[in-house]
């Protein structure tokens, strides 16, 4: 979707990701995950709240070992902890039978 573009852009932004460490690949993966969410019925606020808890968490990846990620591990990285953070804030859990 269009409206992906500026979304993954702020996503960017705020997780301190730059061009060097995201390449046209990169972009494509993380694109398919929003559209996966997307298509999951997930609420656009829903999906911002999972990217901005990821940013977060790719923001502070970034500060520690950005310098020895290559472009393919940053945008892995990134769809990793967006899961994480989806885990996070939008996962249920459900109680074990005793």
């Amino acid at each position: 979707l269009q409206s992906d573009w500026p979304l993954l852009a702020r996503f960017c932004w705020l997780a301190g990701i730059d061009e060097e460490l995201l390449d046209s690949e990169g972009v494509k993966l993380l694109l398919k995950m929003v559209k996966m969410l997307r298509l999951c019925d997930y609420s656009a606020v829903d999906i911002r709240t999972c990217m901005a808890h990821a940013a977060m968490y790719m923001r502070k990846t970034v500060q520690v070992c950005g310098s020895q990620m290559n472009q393919q591990e940053a945008a892995n990285t990134a769809v990793l902890l967006m899961f994480i953070a989806h885990s996070y804030t939008q996962d249920e859990t459900c109680p074990l039978k005793t």
